[in-house]
Formats: C-alpha cells, sequence, structure tokens
C-alpha cells in the first residue's frame, strides 16, 4: 500500500489533513509531495484540488480523496483497496 499526499506548504486544509492523519491508523507512511516543489506532477496527475490524498496498493488501483477529508473516509479507501 502507498498513500500520497499533494499539497501546497501554505494550505491550510492540508494541515488539518495532517492532524488526521495522525488520528488514523494506517498501514503506512504518507509521502507528501508539495507543488511548490513539483508543479509539473501535480499537472501530470491532473491534481487541481488540495489537499488530495491518494491511496494505492502497489500501482494496481488508486483512490483519490479531494478537500476536506474525514479519517471515516480514509480508513474505508484502505479497505477497499486491501
Amino acid at each position: 500500500m502507498e498513500i500520497n499526499k499533494y499539497a501546497s506548504k501554505s494550505c491550510m486544509k492540508c494541515k488539518v489533513l495532517d492532524r488526521i492523519l495522525k488520528s488514523v491508523n494506517l498501514p503506512c507512511s504518507v509521502n507528501t509531495l508539495y507543488v511548490e516543489d513539483n508543479e509539473e506532477l501535480f499537472k501530470e496527475k491532473g491534481i487541481e484540488q488540495l489537499p488530495t490524498l491518494e491511496i494505492s496498493n502497489e500501482g494496481k488501483e488508486s483512490i483519490y480523496l479531494t478537500g476536506t477529508i474525514a479519517p471515516k473516509q480514509i480508513a474505508e479507501a484502505i479497505d477497499k483497496l486491501r
């Protein structure tokens, strides 16, 4: 399982998501990617809303969650990809 968080360094919702992620039992660590560091990657992936959380099972299937993300949504996405 892989979890990528697409964010901006100045995004308040992204900082809220950081706190939410700490409250969820995650199966792996979260890779944080900032638009300021790699804008091209965001364009390639079609990331238009921040924050965006990409949860994937070894690249076979991905679920994208955007905006205000609840802990329950994260847990359900992880369960769906197991």
